[in-house]
């Protein structure tokens, strides 16, 4: 970074504006050109961004060519006492013992300390232009009552910006340190202009996960590839700000449109964002079909920092000061239309029109893609401002294929609203530095076991379990450390669905380095062979609302079964790169330890299975014995396979244990029971594991 330091009177801020770097100090051009003006804090240390406007003054250039500053405006930054003296035409600026005294029509100014008991000692000081007086506010160099006030002045060539900082500081005159922009991108298509766009970048991978940190504009940015899925874009985000603290988040990339008004390269603006995937069905008896209208919004859960806990809500909404500034600039972009509209994120890839037809007006959905809802729930869970922005690169309404030149189009825009957002936004609200990684103090000599459950009635029995227990939360999700049998195990609260499993997992992986995982929970049945308390062992998990549907035409109506599951993406050591795949095996190792005490569990049958994942919950009985049917689902819940693509990921042995908690195909409802059945059959599982295994 290119740093000028200004001291002695060498250079002033008014004599850079003559050199070409800071002309466009002028009052007309100060906000379209970004520059800023920070005063630090003497007690704090914090810096404060300047605001210039019409009302308080805004800098302009005299006929000798010198910025000349509002000082009112400056002083009130430097937390100065002004004075007015109508008859000498006189501006006092006082903190504690010392003043300066600007004279208008003048180019002497008085620096004067009045110590107690004493005369005061005045030093008359002599600038390169005159004191003005203009709209009834006092201008001048703005140099001059800096230095008076024993600050060192600073020019930053690259952010643009003026720093005052307390003198025998270390000038920290740039944003470098500041918390970065987020920008995200699913793919190289999506992200790798944006990387382009940074100076200084440097790669900064978090395991396989990729990230870029840089400069754009003389403000930190972070480009992340989250890669695709629900899953993958909630770890990603969760991984970033634990390590990055971003002040913001935009997600953006291609989608398919929903809304017969846009075409291919339209832009939509996320107002809101919903996961199309998280509805719950009305009940129907079997043979009564599946009705794919027959269905409600459920949601999914993010942390409320108002209520202190993890609240379920279906609509996630863009943060205000974001969505302004993008469409303050819509009028640049030039290859499609922007506007405001409904984002929906699911794993699935609807090629029947006439279901996206029904999503656009079911809740307004102008768009699909996987990961935008994920980010928001992320984002909203550690309070962090959010926008997603997604380009139509294809829409099967109006038979327009994958267009990837779109790809490169929305990064251009989003480009241009990030620097419009770090120019107008937080560039004038001063630095908020960056917090360091997160770390945690987590000592083990062994790797521990990792146990999950999503709510407390799927976890607190397996806390209660342990020993010399120790309480973490990290992020928002709860864990608990402590020892099993003499061994450590780590139980986690992964609290519900895709997107929180996979953060939660991802964070345990980080920050405790498990030697296995296993999830568990309660679960509705798929299998007509098995009933409630019955449990399933996943010798295979599955991503079930990850499907692509064949195409039909408007009118044609939706057929559930014309579809094929196409699988969510985790990283394969050996391709060395993320991979798709429909069905995640559960290790070996561990399923056979679970076989070995099924015969401990006196509730219900122990059976090897199929577990199914996804955010929605099926009442319609055909759709449940179709499920069963295409993938051998014998049941249904909301972590076990974002959990297992996390696992792999990581390269960390993984096995998923749900207890039927209800079955819908008997009429069996929700017994709470379930959840301490399958914790108390996991430990034994867990014991054994630790004998026959880890112990060995």
């Amino acid at each position: 970074m290119k740093i000028q330091k200004i001291v002695s009177g060498v250079l002033s801020v008014s004599m850079l504006a003559g050199m070409g770097t800071m002309s466009a100090f002028a009052a007309d051009d100060t906000q379209k050109a970004g520059i800023s003006v920070r005063v630090q804090d003497k007690t704090t240390g914090e810096y404060e961004a300047v605001v210039f406007n019409d009302e308080l003054g805004m800098p302009y250039q005299d006929e000798n060519d010198r910025t000349m500053t509002p000082l009112r405006t400056i002083a009130n930054a430097m937390d100065l006492e002004v004075a007015w003296n109508e008859e000498a035409k006189t501006a006092t600026f006082t903190r504690g013992n010392e003043s300066v005294v600007f004279t208008i029509d003048s180019n002497k100014y008085q620096h004067v300390v009045a110590e107690e008991g004493k005369d005061p000692v005045t030093e008359e000081l002599t600038m390169d232009t005159a004191a003005v007086q203009k709209d009834n506010r006092t201008y001048a160099p703005v140099r001059f009552l800096a230095e008076a006030m024993d600050y060192d002045v600073a020019w930053d060539e690259a952010s643009l910006t003026v720093t005052l900082a307390a003198k025998g500081e270390t000038v920290v005159t740039g944003y470098e340190n500041a918390r970065p922009l987020l920008l995200q991108g699913a793919m190289d298509i999506e992200m790798q202009d944006m990387v382009k766009a940074l100076t200084d970048a440097e790669t900064v991978d978090i395991d396989n996960y990729h990230f870029v940190r840089g400069m754009l504009g003389g403000y930190p940015v972070v480009v992340s590839r989250t890669e695709q899925g629900i899953s993958n874009a909630a770890v990603t985000t969760a991984l970033a700000m634990q390590h990055f603290d971003p002040i913001a988040v935009i997600n953006q990339g291609t989608s398919g449109g929903h809304d017969p008004a846009l075409h291919t390269f339209d832009i939509v603006l996320g107002e809101t964002s919903v996961p199309a995937s998280a509805t719950k069905s009305v009940a129907s008896a079997e043979g009564a079909g599946v009705d794919y209208k027959a269905i409600e919004p459920a949601g999914v859960y993010a942390y409320d920092k108002d209520q202190k806990t993890f609240v379920k809500k279906f609509e996630y909404k863009a943060d205000k000061t974001l969505l302004e500034t993008a469409q303050s600039v819509a009028d640049t972009y030039t290859k499609g239309k922007v506007v405001t509209g409904v984002i929906s994120s699911a794993d699935s890839w609807n090629n029947q029109i006439d279901r996206m037809l029904y999503l656009n007006e079911l809740w307004g959905s102008s768009t699909e893609e996987m990961e935008t809802n994920a980010v928001a729930q992320i984002c909203q869970t550690y309070d962090v401002p959010f926008l997603g922005i997604r380009i139509l690169s294809n829409t099967g309404i109006y038979g327009e294929d994958f267009n990837p030149e779109s790809g490169p189009a929305c990064q251009e825009y989003v480009l241009t609203v990030a620097k419009t957002y770090i120019d107008n936004v937080l560039k004038k609200q001063g630095v908020q530095k960056a917090d360091a990684a997160v770390v945690v103090d987590y000592k083990s000599d062994k790797r521990p076991i990792l146990l999950q459950g999503a709510m407390d009635i799927e976890m607190q029995d397996m806390v209660k379990a342990l020993t010399d227990t120790t309480e973490y939360t990290i992020g928002q999700w709860y864990y608990v450390a402590g020892q099993l049998d003499g061994y450590p195990v780590v139980v986690s609260r992964t609290e519900q669905g895709l997107a929180n499993a996979g953060a939660s997992t991802a964070l345990a992986m980080e920050y405790f380095n498990p030697v296995a995982v296993i999830n568990q929970g309660t679960s509705g049945g798929h299998d007509p062979e098995l009933h409630t308390f019955d449990i399933v062992l996943g010798e295979t998990t599955v991503p079930s609302a990850a499907w692509m549907t064949e195409a039909s035409a408007k009118g044609a109506g939706v057929d559930y079964k014309a579809m094929t599951m196409n699988g969510v993406y985790a990283y394969d050591k050996n391709q060395k790169t993320f991979v798709k795949e429909v069905k995640y095996p559960g290790d070996e190792t561990l399923l056979n330890c679970a076989q070995a005490v099924a015969d401990t569990y006196n509730k219900g049958k122990v059976v090897k299975g199929v577990i199914s994942s996804s955010d929605e919950w099926n009442n319609q009985i055909d759709r449940m014995l179709f499920l069963h049917e295409l993938n051998g689902s014998s049941c249904e819940e909301m972590e076990s396979n974002s959990v297992a693509q996390v696992c792999k990921t990581y390269d960390v042995p993984y096995l998923g244990i749900r207890i039927l908690s209800n079955t819908g195909i008997y009429g069996e409802d929700f017994n709470p029971e379930t959840g301490s059945a399958c914790q108390e059959y996991v430990l034994n599982v867990a014991k054994n594991y630790i004998q026959t295994v880890l112990n060995k």
